[in-house]
């Protein structure tokens, strides 16, 4: 790990969405449209942020919470923020949020079977992997890794 990055995590807003489209389209082989990230910014159970480094949007984070269940949706980085505690920050920040919210339950998300790094970032957090999801992508067909992490609103940060 390079060290610690100086960052500012806020809301994400609708200025961001062409920044974030962009991180989306280097990080995914199937990427997300600019329409479904306004739908998460019009959704009243999402959750959404970017990081700021030097006034650019490095990197985002789209979840959702209803009632007792949370999913992570998306988290990325442009790749020069990788491995410096960035995406931390931003997973840090949704579980303060969640704590706000007196959230007490399950996070749950996907991740691509290839995507050894997303599973080993979310297995360092405390996730599990509960099971694979066959043939959960496209572009290419492949399986998800199901995992989960339950929050009790008293242990969290």
């Amino acid at each position: 790990m390079a060290g610690k990055i100086q960052t500012h995590i806020r809301t994400m807003v609708y200025d961001d969405i062409e920044a974030v489209s962009a991180i989306e389209n280097i990080s995914f082989p199937y990427p997300w449209t600019q329409r479904s990230f306004k739908h998460e910014l019009e959704n009243d159970y999402s959750i959404n942020f970017v990081v700021l480094h030097d006034g650019v949007i490095a990197g985002y984070l789209c979840a959702q919470e209803i009632l007792d269940e949370a999913h992570i949706l998306k988290l990325a980085l442009l790749p020069q923020f990788r491995r410096n505690g960035i995406g931390t920050a931003l997973f840090e920040t949704l579980l303060l949020t969640l704590r706000q919210h007196h959230f007490s339950g399950k996070i749950f998300l996907e991740a691509r079977h290839s995507n050894t790094p997303a599973v080993d970032f979310y297995k360092k957090h405390g996730f599990e992997v509960l099971y694979a999801r066959k043939d959960y992508y496209i572009k290419p067909d492949e399986d998800a890794i199901v995992m989960m992490l339950e929050i009790r609103n008293q242990a969290m940060i």
